[in-house]
């Protein structure tokens, strides 16, 4: 778990294009599928890389988490 595993497996993403219909590896994977897939992304390569943060999803539940520790 470096930085360099999060930069590799976002690298691994270069070129990806969604299909348009919301639905991605990102969400799938975070289960959030079908939402702006920005934070999803994050979530899952940090993940991926076996890394531990707040979630990024932009989704109620999380938006609040965020604002809790601000």
């Amino acid at each position: 778990m470096t930085p360099e595993t999060v930069v590799e497996t976002a690298e691994a993403w270069l070129g990806f294009t969604d299909s348009g219909d919301g639905r991605t590896p990102f969400g799938k994977a975070t289960k959030y599928d079908g939402n702006t897939y920005g934070g999803l992304f994050v979530d899952f390569v940090f993940k991926t890389a076996g890394v531990v943060i707040p979630s990024c999803t932009r989704s109620e539940e999380h938006t609040s988490e965020l604002q809790s520790r601000f």
